[in-house]
C-alpha cells in the first residue's frame, strides 16, 4: 500500500493522507489562507480564531467542547500571518467519529455574537502580556521590520482594530478567507486511505470559495531597531534572507545553519557563550517557509555585553562563509537524522510535516526521502554553496534600557 496519498477534490480542497504503522493515533492538521496579512482590519482573524471555539454546526459552545472532549480529541487552531491552521489529535479508531465535530470549526463556526466581548477580552490580555515577554516583542519586532506590509503583521493583532471589531466584521472575514482553494489538510497515523478520503469529500463537498490573497503593500524598514524597556537584560534578535522551502539549496541552508548555532556544539554557543561568556542564550535557526523565508539569530546578555555579543555573532555569519569541517557537517547530520526519526515517530509531527511540504513546495516527502536527502549532502557542496551565498541587508532588533552603538553597515551591508 503507497502509504502517502494525494487527493484534489472539485473544491479545490487538497488532501494529504498517510498510513503510519504500528501507531493507534491519528493526527489532523488544516490550513486556510486566512491570517492576519489577509484583514483589512489588523487582527480580525485573531478575533476570528478565538471565536472558532464557541461552538460549531449544531452544536453550542459546551456541547461542541463536550463532543470533542468524550472522543478524546486534543485541538487547537492557531492564527498566524498567512494562515490559520486547526491541528486536531485522536485515537485512530476515533478519527471517522471526530471529523465532524473537528472539521465543523472551520466549515460552520457560530460564531456568535456574546462570544464577541469575551474573544476581545482574551485577545487583549493576550497583547498585554507580550510586555512580560522580551524574546516575543524582539521576534514580533524582527517581523515587523524584516518583512514588507502587510506580511509584518503581528499576530496578537492591532489594539485599535480589536477594540473596535464587531461582530459582523468578523463574519465576513470568516466568509472572505476561510475558503477551500489554497487549503491543505493532512491526516496521518492509523488510517486507512481510502475511508479518509470518503469521510472528508463528505464533509467538505458543499464548501466552496476562492479566499483572499494579500499583497505587500510597502517596503521593509530594515536596519537596527532598539526597543526601550527598563530591564537588566538585553534581548537581541537578527533575521537575514533565506532560501524559501521549494530552493534548491534549502538543505544546504539548514545543515549550515545547524553548523553555526542549531546545538551547543555549534559555533554560535562555542564562541560567543563558552569562550567569551557574552551570553548566558545563543541560538541560530532557519526558517523555511513558502515566501520570506529567514535564518533568525536570537541571544540574552547583558547591557554591557550586548555591543560585544553582536560584534562577535557577526564576526561568525562573516567567518561562516568561508567554509565548515568535514567534523562538524558530520555532527550535524547524525543529529539532524536523529532529530528527523524522532520526529516520525509522532503522528502530529508527520501531519505537520506532510503540511508544511504539500504548502510550502507542492510536494510530500517520506521520513525516508527527509533522511536520503540529509546523507546526500556533501562537504564540498555545503563550501561552495556558503562561498557563494549573498546575505543582504538584515535587520537587527534589541531590547534593552539603553540604544547601542552598532555600525549599521554591517547590518545593511551590499552583501
Amino acid at each position: 500500500m503507497q502509504s502517502i496519498r494525494h487527493t484534489i477534490f472539485d473544491n479545490g480542497l487538497q488532501l494529504i493522507t498517510e498510513s503510519v504503522r504500528d501507531v493507534r493515533t491519528a493526527a489532523i492538521e488544516w490550513l486556510v489562507c486566512g491570517g492576519v496579512a489577509t484583514n483589512e482590519h489588523d487582527g480580525d482573524s485573531v478575533l476570528l480564531t478565538e471565536l472558532m471555539f464557541r461552538g460549531a454546526g449544531d452544536l453550542s459552545d459546551r456541547e461542541h467542547t463536550q463532543k470533542l472532549d468524550h472522543l478524546g480529541v486534543r485541538r487547537n487552531i492557531n492564527c498566524g500571518v498567512r494562515l490559520l491552521k486547526l491541528q486536531a489529535l485522536c485515537l485512530g479508531s476515533r478519527v471517522h467519529e471526530a471529523i465532524e465535530p473537528v472539521f465543523n470549526m472551520f466549515l460552520c463556526p457560530k460564531l456568535p455574537s456574546a462570544g464577541l466581548v469575551p474573544s476581545q477580552q482574551l485577545s487583549l490580555q493576550a497583547l498585554d502580556s507580550l510586555q512580560d515577554n522580551p524574546p516575543k516583542l524582539v521576534g514580533l519586532g524582527l517581523n515587523k521590520h524584516h518583512f514588507c506590509e502587510p506580511f509584518n503583521r503581528s499576530t496578537y493583532g492591532d489594539r485599535k482594530s480589536l477594540e473596535t471589531a464587531t461582530i459582523e466584521r468578523i463574519r465576513s472575514v470568516y466568509k472572505s478567507t476561510v475558503c477551500p482553494v489554497g487549503s491543505v489538510i493532512s491526516i496521518a497515523g492509523d488510517v486507512n486511505h481510502d475511508e479518509i478520503i470518503r469521510s472528508v469529500e463528505e464533509q467538505t463537498k458543499n464548501w466552496c470559495g476562492e479566499g483572499v490573497v494579500p499583497t505587500e503593500t510597502a517596503s521593509p524598514s530594515r536596519g537596527i531597531h532598539h526597543i526601550e524597556q527598563d530591564t537588566s537584560q538585553v534581548h537581541i534578535g537578527l533575521a537575514l534572507d533565506a532560501p524559501d522551502a521549494s530552493e534548491t539549496h534549502s538543505v544546504l541552508e539548514r545543515v549550515a545553519v545547524s553548523i553555526f548555532g542549531g546545538a551547543t556544539s555549534g559555533r554560535l554557543f562555542t564562541e560567543v557563550r563558552q569562550k567569551r561568556s557574552l551570553c548566558y542564550s545563543v541560538h541560530a535557526s532557519y526558517q523555511p517557509t513558502k515566501e520570506n523565508a529567514t535564518v533568525r539569530i536570537h541571544a540574552g546578555t547583558t547591557p554591557d555585553r550586548a555591543t560585544e555579543t553582536i560584534d562577535v555573532i557577526l564576526d561568525q555569519l562573516a567567518l561562516l562563509q568561508k567554509g565548515v569541517t568535514k567534523e562538524e557537517l558530520d555532527r550535524t547530520i547524525t543529529r539532524l537524522r536523529a532529530g528527523t526519526v524522532m520526529g516520525g515517530e509522532s503522528t502530529a509531527a508527520r501531519a505537520s510535516a506532510l503540511l508544511g511540504d504539500q504548502y510550502a513546495t507542492g510536494k510530500t516527502r517520506t521520513l525516508e526521502n527527509r533522511l536520503d536527502e540529509l546523507s546526500s549532502v556533501s562537504l564540498d557542496e555545503v563550501n561552495a554553496y556558503l562561498e557563494s551565498r549573498v546575505i543582504g541587508a538584515m535587520t537587527l532588533v534589541f531590547l534593552g534600557p539603553k540604544a547601542l552603538h552598532i555600525d549599521e553597515s554591517r547590518i545593511l551591508g551590499s552583501g
